[in-house]
């Protein structure tokens, strides 16, 4: 019996597909990676706030699946963060609209707490937890192509920080 399912089951899958294709139902889904490379960024409270722009439309990987972006499976911010300040540093992620220069916008990734004088190291799992409701309005975003800045703040003045090596990455998922 096992003997005959082994030899069916392969001849049947030919039929199987064109039947699929007959119909028109043919489904194609996957995922795929946008990487935006930050590098290493300073950010003191002393000087002007600025923020990282985000254009997708510049990212090839994104223009080629743009139009059958489905979810946000994961995102993450990885890297590390230093605390170059003399007290203890709990830092955010804020999303603003284009590149407007504003500094204040709903939260998308934080807190995170580092000692002073102390580094973080942001792993994937430890990065995509802070994101948690963030994550519904950046594929929000995602999805419509529309430029968007992120601004990483300590939460209390003065504060001073490094991202080291850091790097966004999001897996997005696909279909037609």
């Amino acid at each position: 019996m096992i003997q005959r399912l082994r030899m069916l089951l392969p001849s049947l899958a030919p039929a199987v597909l064109a039947v699929l294709v007959g119909t028109g139902c043919v489904l194609v889904s996957g995922q795929f990676l946008v990487k935006l490379e930050l590098g290493d960024l300073s950010i003191n409270s002393l000087n002007p706030a600025t923020g990282y722009h985000v254009d997708l439309s510049s990212n090839s990987t994104y223009n080629d699946h743009k139009k059958d972006i489905k979810s946000l499976e994961d995102i993450a911010l990885v890297g590390s963060v230093h605390n170059t300040g003399v007290s203890t540093l709990t830092l955010n992620l804020y999303l603003i609209d284009d590149n407007s220069g504003a500094t204040s916008g709903p939260r998308v990734w934080g807190p995170l707490t580092v000692a002073a004088g102390a580094t973080e190291k942001l792993t994937w799992d430890r990065s995509s937890a802070l994101f948690g409701t963030g994550k519904a309005l950046l594929l929000a975003y995602i999805k419509s192509g529309a430029p968007f800045t992120l601004y990483a703040v300590g939460s209390s003045a003065p504060f001073k920080f490094d991202f080291n090596s850091a790097v966004l990455i999001a897996v997005i998922g696909a279909g037609k």
